[in-house]
């Protein structure tokens, strides 16, 4: 985040907001249910929607891994897109790093 923000100082209230925007919409405070289309449609594309979720069906319902296999699957998903994704952002942010001797 830090490289798209383009600083390493005054950054904290851009990645507040975000981190408050992904707990909202994807469930940590509430269900995403009671959120308007619009702002539950963000919480799909987050992968701690599918982990709230699958926690909370396990934890409180007592589902089996079977009957939690969609969220489990759309998890996976997300770490085959994710994971390369961020090998490659923090590729790139060290490579201005140190072009601009920014890193510590």
């Amino acid at each position: 985040m830090i490289w798209f923000a383009r600083s390493w100082h005054g950054t904290e209230p851009i990645q507040w907001s975000i981190n408050l925007l992904a707990s909202l919409t994807a469930g940590v405070y509430f269900p995403p249910e009671i959120l308007p289309k619009w702002l539950r449609a963000i919480g799909y594309y987050l992968p701690q929607t599918y982990a709230l979720k699958a926690a909370i069906l396990a934890i409180l319902r007592g589902f089996s891994l079977n009957m939690l296999l969609p969220e489990l699957i759309t998890l996976l998903f997300f770490v085959i897109v994710l994971f390369p994704a961020g090998a490659i952002a923090l590729k790139y942010s060290l490579k201005i790093s140190k072009k601009k001797a920014t890193l510590i």
